[in-house]
């Protein structure tokens, strides 16, 4: 049986049979999961520390942004805001 490779940011790589043909649909999946490790649509993600004493003071003030403490904080991201960063060329 013959078979096509196609690889997803130099970390994945996914073997079809070649009479499969290839779906962009079922590449969705696989290239949220490398970009946001164990998240899924609906889930809140961890943002990275803020890089001064005033940014971290505005981020817990922010209604959007839960804070745990000033290094800590996460926010709600939905699939479609992945979905356009995934698939956008920048």
């Amino acid at each position: 049986m013959t078979i096509r490779p196609i690889e997803l940011l130099n970390r994945t790589i996914i073997y079809y049979p070649l009479s499969l043909g290839r779906n962009c649909e079922e590449l969705y999946p696989v290239i949220t999961a490398l970009k946001t490790a164990d998240w899924q649509p609906g889930d809140n993600i961890i943002l990275s520390p803020t890089g001064s004493c005033g940014t971290a003071k505005d981020r817990m003030e922010d209604g959007d942004i839960e804070c745990k403490d000033w290094f800590f904080c996460t926010k709600k991201l939905d699939n479609q805001t992945v979905l356009d960063k995934v698939l956008s060329t920048n």
